[in-house]
């Protein structure tokens, strides 16, 4: 349903151009953009997942509306000086890709290089190294396989019948939405039950999906790109004490700089919404050291966003969306001022 309103919005404004009016005051100064995925589309009818993953060609298409609005397509590192340049008369367009996934250098790179389009991409070590697990595919992997699942024990219980893909992305969304408010743990040990019960193989999803070290340090030396640190583990951080939270973000950036010895100085918070990263989260990415950082709150850059640099909101092509007028009605801004209720900013 909240997808559905989003893309009537999405569509009517797109429909009418009703946008085009409201964009002066609602743009700002530029956006940054959110990607995970980047890969063909295999037809199937269970992807609670597709949110997460777009094709080439829509990113191709993406980056061309963006070059024809006038947008510049710049470095991360030069989002905080643009947020000052008030007097700047050209939005501009920084590209951020999480998840450190193998299809960014395999589908995004080579549109990247096309369009000269700088991007940062987010490393999370514990992936990188095979010791932290895609708890999202693994679920999503376990329920397209079971007909029904039965959890309990450690005061957790969940049933449900999943025969048909209604009934299985019912049953994924009910069980994530639960999961996310009860302790991280709970959450890790009941997607590894049901993985182990549906013969996943949590090992091989990371393996095949992200890249390792060797991987990273190959793809950081390409001229566009530049890496950003994503914590170690990709826990939720607020679920998590001071000490544990502010290791994962400062440890997680250490290992990458003594890796590719070189600066990492931007970061991004994993899920990045407000239940997953607040204001503490923030002061800790200012604590150790970096430059700027990344959330998943939706919405595009104004001037004030330059004393919230640890908090920045980006706007994620989404895999539901994947249509160039829709993008250029999130370029607008329009979307983000009426989420936000006329608010710049959406950090407290």
């Amino acid at each position: 349903m909240r997808y559905e309103i989003f893309k009537f919005v999405l569509a009517t404004l797109s429909a009418t151009k009703l946008h085009y009016l409201m964009s002066p005051s609602a743009r700002g100064l530029g956006a940054i953009l959110m990607i995970n995925h980047v890969r063909p589309w295999e037809e199937r009818p269970f992807a609670p997942n597709r949110c997460f993953e777009i094709t080439p060609e829509f990113l191709d298409r993406c980056l061309s509306v963006s070059k024809l609005r006038g947008y510049d397509l710049i470095a991360l590192d030069d989002v905080p000086e643009r947020l000052r340049d008030t007097a700047s008369t050209r939005p501009f367009l920084a590209i951020t890709v999480d998840g450190g996934y193998r299809d960014l250098v395999e589908f995004a790179l080579p549109i990247f290089k096309r369009h000269k389009a700088p991007f940062t991409s987010f490393a999370t070590p514990g992936f990188m190294q095979r010791t932290s697990m895609l708890w999202w595919v693994d679920l999503e992997m376990a329920i397209e396989k079971l007909g029904a699942i039965t959890i309990s024990g450690h005061d957790f219980r969940f049933e449900a019948v999943c025969n048909t893909p209604q009934e299985k992305q019912k049953a994924f969304t009910k069980l994530v939405r639960l999961l996310r408010k009860g302790p991280e743990a709970q959450l890790q040990r009941v997607v590894s039950e049901l993985a182990q019960q549906a013969g996943v193989d949590t090992f091989a999803n990371v393996n095949q999906l992200c890249m390792t070290s060797e991987e990273v340090k190959t793809l950081a030396s390409e001229p566009l790109a530049s890496i950003g640190a994503q914590t170690m583990t990709y826990p939720i951080l607020a679920k998590h004490d001071y000490t544990f939270a502010r290791r994962e973000i400062g440890k997680s950036r250490q290992v990458l700089e003594d890796m590719l010895h070189r600066d990492v100085r931007h970061f991004s918070y994993p899920f990045g919404d407000r239940a997953s990263a607040s204001m503490r989260d923030f002061y800790l990415a200012a604590s150790v050291g970096l430059e700027s950082a990344v959330t998943k709150r939706p919405g595009v850059l104004f001037a004030e966003h330059a004393e919230y640099i640890y908090a920045l909101p980006r706007l994620q092509l989404n895999g539901h969306f994947q249509n160039e007028g829709y993008f250029d009605v999130l370029l607008s801004g329009v979307p983000f001022a009426l989420y936000n209720r006329g608010r710049k900013l959406n950090v407290l």
